[in-house]
């Protein structure tokens, strides 16, 4: 079966979605991601339904992308599955966020704080579906 376990996807999805949480709080990087994208509180308080649908269909996409991919692979140990988050990151997720500092003239600081968010969150997922596979 190529498909992950129900299981471990919502269990991987929701620590998605937790680390989203935290890195993106003002007690996180949220503070600095605000000012950095232009944007006030009130902005990031606007439609925020819209805004979690989106970023949950993105994040369900992702953890099952990576399970899939994982058992396409034949991923056995935890160090397989860190390597087939760490090549799905940097090819897939980084490359976004560099054209997106190269074409929308976003500050080197929020390529950061975005890209180590998208990295660290990928190998999250990618330990967790390995855990619970």
């Amino acid at each position: 079966m190529v498909f992950p376990s129900i299981l471990s996807i919502i269990v991987a999805f929701i620590a998605a979605m937790a680390i989203g949480f935290f890195w993106y709080s003002e007690t996180g990087f949220g503070k600095e991601w605000m000012r950095l994208s232009g944007l006030t509180k009130a902005d990031t308080e606007k439609d925020v339904g819209t805004s979690m649908m989106f970023g949950s269909i993105a994040t369900l996409l992702t953890v099952i992308f990576l399970g899939v991919l994982m058992r396409m692979v034949g991923v056995t140990t935890l160090g397989g599955a860190l390597t087939v988050g760490i090549i799905v990151a940097l090819m897939c997720y980084v490359p976004v966020q560099l054209h997106q500092k190269a074409w929308e003239m976003r500050p080197k600081k929020l390529l950061w704080i975005n890209g180590a968010n998208q990295v660290i969150t990928i190998l999250v997922m990618s330990a967790i579906l390995f855990w619970m596979s």
